[in-house]
């Protein structure tokens, strides 16, 4: 499929939300690949978005900024959590939503790989610094 067929498929379908809730539809017009620009797609994807937060639910809204909090969150395996959930969205979006239970349980190992690691590296860190994990929970318990 060419790149201009593959731009008209997603401008094509559009986004909803889920849980047997009232279904939101936006329209975007497309924009031809050659000339649009990163401005233009950026203006198209947040109209997009704001078009479909403002029709939300309450619920369904929530997910919206929590989802922001997480993208706000994520650095990469450091933040295995996150960087779980940006996963499975992200092959989510390329598969068009059609995720199947090997690609998820292929991103819930490295899950459990990077979780293991951010484990391993925090009990490494204790070991090595023990004063520095100290003045850490002073300053948890402390709020500085």
């Amino acid at each position: 499929m060419s790149a201009q067929a593959v731009h008209r498929k997603k401008q094509a379908k559009p986004p909803s939300t889920n849980r047997g809730a009232r279904k939101v539809t936006v329209q975007a017009a497309p924009i031809p690949l050659q000339a649009a620009s990163t401005t233009d797609d950026r203006a198209v994807d947040l109209g997009r978005l704001f078009c479909a937060i403002q029709d939300l639910g309450n619920g369904d809204r929530r997910i919206a900024a929590v989802t922001v909090d997480v993208l706000n969150a994520h650095e990469g395996c450091t933040t295995p959590v996150e960087a779980f959930l940006i996963d499975l969205l992200w092959r989510y979006d390329r598969t068009d939503g059609a995720l199947t239970p090997e690609a998820a349980q292929h991103i819930l190992d490295g899950f459990r790989e990077d979780f293991e690691s951010v484990i391993a590296n925090a009990r490494r860190t204790a070991r090595i610094f023990p004063d520095l994990i100290g003045r850490a929970q002073e300053m948890l318990h402390h709020g500085s």
